[in-house]
């Protein structure tokens, strides 16, 4: 499943959402999320990850959902660490970029923690709708 992430006030595209490679069984699921680099760093992604992952916790009913972010990605998200999502892994040295290696990191949400922050987070998210397109 994907939801494009629009502008509330313009419609205007921002960027994507996903969740894939879901074992119901298991109980897990994976989140991939694309923002266009002119809008990094508007918040408009961590708000529509928030409401994404609400969505998809309300609709299956798996255990964890897991990202990967190439570590030179990871500033961007770093912020969220141990209050939004737990590092579960890095696979080392997995990226090539600028010249380098990079580890891949893999994050995990998991339901029960996730139940306890998403009331005062979707709040705080709803408060801000249409606030980055002013």
């Amino acid at each position: 499943m994907q939801f494009l992430v629009a502008r509330s006030q313009t419609g205007q595209p921002v960027g994507l959402v996903t969740c894939f490679a879901a074992d119901l069984r298991s109980g897990v699921a994976s989140l991939a999320a694309h923002i266009g680099p002119e809008f990094i760093g508007a918040g408009l992604i961590g708000d529509a990850l928030a409401l994404f992952i609400e969505y998809v916790l309300g609709l299956w009913n798996f255990r964890i959902l897991y990202a990967e972010v190439p570590e030179y990605n990871y500033s961007q998200l770093a912020s969220g660490a141990g209050t939004l999502f737990s590092e579960e892994a890095r696979v080392p040295e997995r990226y090539w970029h600028r010249g380098r290696l990079w580890d891949n990191v893999i994050l995990a949400v998991r339901r029960e923690h996730w139940q306890t922050i998403a009331p005062r987070l979707l709040r705080a998210v709803r408060g801000h709708e249409g606030a980055a397109d002013s």
